[in-house]
């Protein structure tokens, strides 16, 4: 069996509350991978709510074979396309999210990585996602349709556990990747644990 514990402690208007959760299931969920620095630059170009050139440092290394995320302070839009390059600029279309901030804003676009995971989202009992930096995961099929997609705050871990009257937002289909991605020119190391049930 794998179990999973959480404490935190809240404080506010002087008041201090201890919170404490434990989870028991079948199996672990476990991926730590280090995710890479996002490409610091300025959207030159808004076309529409989600169509954009974005100008990038020399050598950003960014090609149409990419998926992207885009970040902007107050805004993310995540999962474009990049359907064109050229030396330091890159043209960006679609996805889902946030409209695309006005023409000159700065961004940071972050290059989609696929992490490999095989769970049913119905059998989740706890799951957890975490990055030091601004971050960005999308639990998707292995048909590569989307269950859940979540921005990460720098530090601020986003949790899910059974049995608090929320509603499973993995449930339905069962996840076979995560795409992920990193808001900041640091980069950051991404932790997704939590435990799971056994399917029958």
């Amino acid at each position: 069996m794998a179990q999973i514990k959480v404490a935190a402690t809240i404080e506010v208007a002087g008041a201090s509350i201890v919170s404490k959760l434990a989870r028991e299931a079948d199996g672990l969920i476990f991926h730590d991978p280090t995710l890479a620095p996002g490409k610091a630059g300025t959207l030159t170009t808004r076309t529409d709510a989600n169509t954009g050139v974005a100008t990038l440092g020399a050598g950003h290394g960014i090609t149409d074979a990419d998926k992207v995320d885009v970040y902007w302070a107050g805004g993310l839009r995540h999962g474009m396309d990049v359907t064109a390059y050229d030396g330091t600029t890159i043209t960006v279309d679609g996805g889902a999210g946030d409209d695309l901030p006005a023409q000159g804003a700065a961004l940071v676009v972050g290059v989609r990585q696929e992490i490999d995971v095989d769970f049913d989202g119905d059998d989740v009992q706890f799951l957890s996602a975490h990055c030091p930096e601004r971050a960005h995961v999308d639990f998707q099929t292995g048909a590569s349709v989307s269950v859940h997609a979540q921005e990460l705050p720098a530090e601020e871990a986003w949790t899910w556990a059974a049995d608090q009257g929320v509603a499973n937002p993995l449930g339905g289909d069962p996840v076979g990747k995560v795409l992920a991605s990193c808001g900041s020119t640091a980069g950051g190391k991404l932790t997704i644990a939590g435990v799971r049930d056994s399917t029958p």
